[in-house]
């Protein structure tokens, strides 16, 4: 049985299976045991930092080829060549969001230039002339930021994941997980006002799925299973043909990938109705591209897996590293062939230009 070693958001801070909260935990102790010792230089354009850094999340964005972000411990780098050259976007000293680290990162379905991404403080970071923890967002690609929500103006200070909405461009949901079911909020107006949706299906939330097409659609996944929302919250409905937890989605398209307890189902009518394919193997990301929605990627804490045919079938390909730790997945946009694959302590990332068959080492 395929398992990965943690858990899984959906716009979310990284690939472990941890309920709300206890992720920082398990982050300072493998802080902790990670070696304090500089990565040589390199000549890309960015220091990736010490063996602690690790990935918390990577958004390769639509329409814009090779570029690609990716959210860690000690900041938010970007690349627009696929990874030939870096410059760290965020998190340096004298720098916006100085200090923090990068836990979500979401793109809108409106606007492909539109990113999100939040910046929190940690224990190990310094605190000196320190950044404010928040909600950033770029209309340029990732290139230039700027803060539109304190941590601090929000009724919970702790946002478990974050997801682009598809009514304006503007729009974004939040999850506050110290408000349990009621903590689904969403802003129409870039940050300046937030309100509160309806009451989950759940009192935890992992995850929400937006539907690119139709404002207001949306799933959210939890250990009570698959729920569907047809209008932005309000109500919740259970998905068909899906029992047990689901702790990633994914919808491309038509159709939809859920992973969970019993393994990975696939819908192939955007929702309406899911089958179990892949019995046992459940994943921690999973990635895949509109243009080319019958290619998929999934990853356990060991694994990687991709499907050519919808999830109907499923194979494991071979991951240049030796073993994986804190592990990220990103696909671009295009031909379902390019693939990022990033790897944690230190931060490691490879790119695949042909499915997974072969990899190169793109950072540091």
């Amino acid at each position: 049985m395929e398992y990965p070693s943690k858990g899984a958001m959906t716009g979310r801070r990284w690939g472990w299976f941890a309920p709300p909260g206890a992720w920082w935990l398990l982050v300072a102790l493998l802080a902790l045991a990670a070696c304090n010792q500089n990565t040589p230089p390199n000549n890309k354009g960015a220091s990736f930092g010490d063996q602690k850094n690790h990935i918390h999340s990577m958004l390769a964005l639509p329409g814009q080829s090779g570029v690609l972000l990716v959210g860690t411990h000690y900041g938010l780098y970007r690349t627009t060549n696929g990874g030939q050259t870096w410059k760290k976007v965020l998190g340096d000293p004298g720098e916006l969001a100085r200090n923090l680290m990068d836990v979500s990162l979401t793109v809108s379905p409106v606007d492909p230039q539109r990113v999100w991404v939040e910046a929190v403080s940690f224990p190990d970071l310094p605190k000196t002339n320190a950044g404010t923890p928040g909600i950033y967002t770029s209309t340029d690609d990732g290139a230039t930021w700027s803060l539109v929500t304190a941590l601090s103006s929000l009724p919970s200070q702790t946002i478990y994941y974050m997801a682009a909405g598809a009514s304006n461009a503007q729009q974004l949901y939040i999850y506050l997980s110290p408000l349990q079911g009621k903590g689904l909020y969403e802003t129409l107006d870039a940050g300046a006002h937030w309100q509160a949706l309806g009451t989950l299906p759940d009192t935890v939330s992992d995850g929400l799925v937006v539907d690119p097409a139709k404002a207001g659609h949306l799933w959210t996944y939890s250990p009570a299973g698959l729920f569907e929302s047809a209008d932005n919250g309000a109500h919740w409905t259970p998905a068909q043909g899906i029992k047990d937890g689901i702790y990633d989605a994914l919808l491309e398209g038509p159709i939809f990938y859920a992973s969970g307890d019993d393994g990975t189902y696939v819908s192939q009518d955007g929702g309406a109705h899911f089958t179990l394919t892949l019995q046992n193997t459940r994943f921690g990301w999973m990635a895949g591209s509109a243009d080319n929605p019958g290619t998929a990627f999934g990853l356990t804490g060991t694994a990687l897996y991709v499907t050519t045919d919808g999830g109907q079938t499923w194979k494991q390909v071979a991951i240049p590293p030796g073993n994986l730790l804190a592990p990220n997945l990103a696909m671009a946009p295009g031909s379902g062939q390019q693939v990022y694959l990033g790897n944690s302590y230190p931060v490691t990332i490879y790119a695949s230009a042909n499915g997974g068959q072969q990899w190169s080492q793109v950072a540091p």
